[in-house]
This record gives structure tokens, sequence and C-alpha cells, in this order.
């Protein structure tokens, strides 16, 4: 039993220690109260031991400020230096708080001789730097045309200033909340889509002007305040320029295979790496652009050792198709320009495409009676052959087959029906992406497999 009330007794002993401990954090925890008017932690420049608060009252005589301290020591103001600080003898003191009554504002608050290194507090009244603009007016910016915009109020802004205690004057942040439509790239669907940006800016050293991103559309600007109309809830009325045509220029480009030829490599080539490609290869070429802004598109293909001033294409226009047919690594360069043609962008796939020399080699055997799909096809093997024409004929000199496309051959058939075992002859005259030109004549075989087929027959079961 007498063991029970010890443990009984600890437990409440432990219990009181932990409230008495959460009390005291929480004590610790409120350095500063601010009564009678709605207000916001602004700043912590902890280096300083120094936190900026923002108020807002048209009646500062309402405003209750109390201060954590011990009784022993005092509570200061200060202007520009904590060092040169007056100590504010109508405050009063109980329960750990100095409490001050109708307080000076914009102003440094601190509580110093109860032995601990002073917190020191800014205490500003938005009242006294309220935001006011009636009309604002936007052009592209002086310093950056074709990426900013500048947004002229018809007052200055009033700067926001506060005193480090070491008389270190600093300027508050604004944060002026300006939105504004947009677009944004969507690249899987190869699209501007429309959508809408929120920005915060400071004004300019002239007070009047803000900087902001410019859009990719002619678009409608809005202030709709600073981050202390916000955050406490002041009411402001949104001020809007008229629509300014952007100048501002975005474009992406796309090469799309179309047809003819055949990548040897990966169709997708590293930066710095060409893609090999046999000639004649022909591509799509597509442009994308913030339009209306973007209004003028230039297409330059050309072999890299040559530049751009010597281009195999130079194309006018938002798309086109293209085909390689001379051998070499080619560069492909995409600008486009503004309404005015004052703003460009471009794109440049650098060594973008290796075109492969030439080659052509001529089988000369074939097996169309042997297993589907093994070398059942008289086919040349090549790359980069630009004009092709072969032709097939048998010992009486009889043609037999022809054709131009060099991915293509002869499958032993004449008139639909298989050609018996035996020479053949074939002639055929190309020329390659390089300049080459190529006339091969010889004989062809068709094997003969382990049974015999006859002419115009079929394959026994």
């Amino acid at each position: 039993m007498k063991g029970n009330n010890q443990l009984c007794t600890l437990l409440k002993l432990c219990l009181l220690s932990m409230l008495a401990f959460g009390t005291a954090k929480a004590q610790i925890q409120i350095q500063i109260q601010i009564v009678g008017a709605p207000s916001m932690k602004a700043l912590d420049d902890s280096p300083n031991r120094l936190q900026v608060f923002m108020l807002h009252t048209l009646n500062p005589a309402s405003v209750i400020l109390r201060f954590a301290g011990a009784g022993t020591g005092k509570l200061y103001r200060y202007t520009t230096k904590a060092i040169e600080a007056e100590e504010v003898t109508t405050a009063t003191y109980s329960d750990g708080m100095w409490t001050l009554t109708a307080p000076q504002l914009n102003c440094g608050y601190f509580v110093s001789g109860d032995g601990r290194l002073p917190q020191y507090y800014w205490i500003s009244n938005y009242a006294d730097y309220a935001l006011f603009v009636s009309a604002v007016t936007g052009k592209p910016s002086e310093t950056s045309p074709c990426i900013s915009m500048d947004l002229a109020m018809d007052a200055a802004i009033r700067p926001i200033l506060y005193f480090q205690p070491n008389g270190i004057p600093r300027r508050l942040d604004r944060h002026v909340q300006i939105s504004y439509p947009d677009m944004e790239w969507d690249a899987e669907a190869r699209l501007f889509r429309p959508s809408t940006k929120e920005v915060e800016v400071e004004a300019s050293d002239d007070e009047r002007t803000l900087v902001v991103s410019a859009s990719l559309a002619d678009a409608v600007y809005t202030i709709h305040g600073d981050r202390f109309t916000k955050e406490l809830s002041l009411p402001f009325t949104a001020v809007v320029t008229d629509e300014i045509l952007t100048p501002k220029v975005e474009v992406y480009a796309f090469v799309d295979k179309v047809d003819g030829g055949s990548a040897i490599g990966d169709n997708t080539p590293e930066e710095g790496d060409a893609s090999l490609v046999s000639a004649p290869f022909t591509v799509m070429l597509a442009a994308y652009g913030n339009e209306p802004s973007a209004a003028n598109f230039v297409w330059r293909i050309y072999r890299t050792e040559e530049g751009a001033e010597n281009s195999v294409l130079v194309y006018n226009g938002t798309s086109t198709e293209f085909t390689f047919r001379q051998a070499g690594i080619y560069s492909i360069l995409l600008q486009a320009t503004n309404r005015t043609g004052t703003c460009t962008d471009e794109v440049l796939l650098e060594n973008y495409f290796k075109v492969a020399e030439s080659s052509l080699i001529v089988p000369n055997a074939f097996s169309p009676y042997g297993s589907p799909g093994v070398n059942d096809v008289f086919r040349v093997k090549h790359s980069s052959l630009v004009h092709f024409d072969g032709r097939i004929f048998d010992s009486w000199g009889k043609q037999i087959f022809r054709w131009t496309n060099p991915d293509e051959g002869w499958d032993g058939k004449y008139r639909g029906k298989m050609m018996p075992t035996g020479v053949y002859y074939y002639v055929i005259e190309a020329e390659g992406a390089d300049g080459i030109k190529y006339k091969r004549k010889g004989d062809i075989n068709i094997l003969r497999p382990a049974y015999e087929i006859p002419l115009g027959g079929n394959l026994p079961r």
C-alpha cells in the first residue's frame, strides 16, 4: 500500500513538471503581442536579433503592444540606432510582459537590463505606406524589350524603411501582386495553352516602375495590391493596363521522318552526334510559335561545315518537306521574329543528320523455294542511292522483271508464276547521294531446293 502511494506521488510530480514546462515553453514562444490592429511578421532578421512587424491602423491610440521580458529590465524605443534608444516610461509590467498602450509606430522596441541579450522589434504601420495606384500603363522594357514589360504607375511607391539596431537602414519588400494572361507550351500536344501568371515584384529605383516578364500573349496586366494588403486582408481596388501587344517570341522545332530512305542508326541523335540516315531521306519540318506575336518563320538546312549562309534550303513558313539527297552532315536552324521584326527566337539542331556515303552490294544467289522469309527475294544492299534502275533477264535476253526502288527486289516470279532454278542476269544502274554512279552487270542463281518445281507449277506437298 505504501509503495502504491509513493508511485502516485511520483506520477503527480511528473505531471506537474510537464505542465510547468509546457507553460514556460508557451511563454517563451510568445515574445510579442499586437492587440487592436491586424498585424503580421514581415521579416525575421536573425543575425541582428531583429523581427519586423507590419500592422494597419488609422488610430494608433487603439493599439496595444506587449513584449516579453523580466521585470528587472526596462522597455526602450529607438528610431535609428539602438544605442540612442530612450526608455519608454509609460510602459507597465505584469506577468512577464511589458505593456504599452497607444505606442509610437514606425520605430523599434526592445527590453534591456534583465541580464539577457535583447530581442529587437520594429513596428511599422501600413497606413503610413499604403500602396495607392489609380492608373498604370505598360510598354516593352527599355533595357530588355524582348523579354520584359515596364508597368509605369501614376504615383510613386513610398519605400518602407526600417533600421537595424546598428543604425543601418533597410527597405522592406512589398511584393507587389500582379497577374496577367499568358501561354504555356505543351510539348506532348505540340501547342501553346492559355494560362494565368501571378507574380510578385518590387518597384524600380524610380519608385514608379514595375518590371515583369512579358507575356507570350497580348495581355492586360492587373495590379492587385502588395503582400500586406493580401495578408492583412486590406481593401485594394485593382488597377489594369490597356491590352499590350507582346513583343516576346518563343518557338519550337520538330523534324519528323516522312518517307524515302531510312535511319541507319537511332533517328533521335544525342547532343553533338548526328543521326545516320540513308538518302533519299524525307522529313517534315514543323514550327510552333506563340502566334500572333511569332509572325515570321524561316527554316534553314545546311551542311555544318559550310555554314547557314550556304543553306541547301531556305523556307519562309511554319512547315514544309525536305528530302536529303546528298551525303554530308547537316544542321537545321529555325528562326522566328515578331510582328515588328524587333525580337527573335531560334532553335538550332546542330549536326542533326548525317547522310551516309553511298554503297551498292549485289548478291549472286537467292532461294525463293526455300524457307519462307529467308533469302527468298533478290534484293541489293545499299545506302544513300538517290537514283536506281534494276532489270532481270532470262538466258534468252528477255526482260522478266524491273524495279526502281532499291528497297524492293525480285521474288523469282514472272507474271505471277515461279521461275525455275537456274541462271538469270541482272543489269543495275544507280547514283549515290555523294555523286558516285554505279553500273553493275552479272548473273544471279535461283538455287535448287531439295525438290524441283516445274515452270509455272506449284510446290509439292
